[in-house]
């Protein structure tokens, strides 16, 4: 068993800057795409950017749109975390970063012959998948972790037909030959 559903199950958010993130979301992964940020859209990644995705991670769907962006508290919030010294900005970036690819983890699998691209945005076809296949309500979809929608997502695609799951074996044997000496 590839160990992603172990720990999709298992992985605990950090806090960071004295906050606690909570499980990366569809919905953290909605609101960090809409405002640009170079964690999930690529591009030099800074301490306000950190500062913006700490803040929108500790909030959930039920906070809503207005509630999470509430911009004069980022601003008043993020003005005493600011005053980090530089290298320990550093670090808070790191740990950030880390937060984000432990959340964005997917299952391995083969891919299929005349595999055809989604248009939908991921976070809406997963918090889609969430209420049609797992019966969650619409909080408690958007507010799921992604990796364990990932999971989920991957075992149902298998169970009904579609791209087969790797074995760690296989999986061992294809990183084992991307790796030169």
């Amino acid at each position: 068993m590839q160990g992603i559903f172990i720990s999709a199950l298992t992985y605990t958010p950090p806090a960071v800057l004295g906050r606690q993130l909570l499980p990366f979301s569809a919905f953290h992964g909605l609101l960090l795409e809409a405002a640009g940020s170079p964690f999930l859209v690529g591009g030099e990644r800074d301490f306000d950017d950190v500062v913006l995705g700490t803040w929108i991670c500790s909030h959930g769907f039920a906070d809503g749109y207005l509630g999470t962006m509430d911009f004069k508290a980022i601003r008043k919030w993020g003005k005493r975390a600011r005053k980090l010294k530089p290298e320990d900005k550093d670090e808070v970036i790191a740990a950030f970063e880390e937060y984000i690819e432990a959340s964005l983890q997917k299952p391995q699998t083969w891919s299929s012959k005349g595999e055809k691209s989604c248009r939908n945005p991921v976070w809406w076809l997963l918090a889609t998948f969430a209420m049609i296949q797992l019966h969650m309500g619409e909080t408690a979809a958007w507010d799921e972790a992604i990796t364990k929608l990932f999971c989920y997502n991957a075992s149902k695609n298998e169970a009904d037909g579609g791209d087969d799951l790797m074995t760690d074996d296989e999986i061992g044997f294809i990183d084992s030959g991307e790796q030169k000496p």
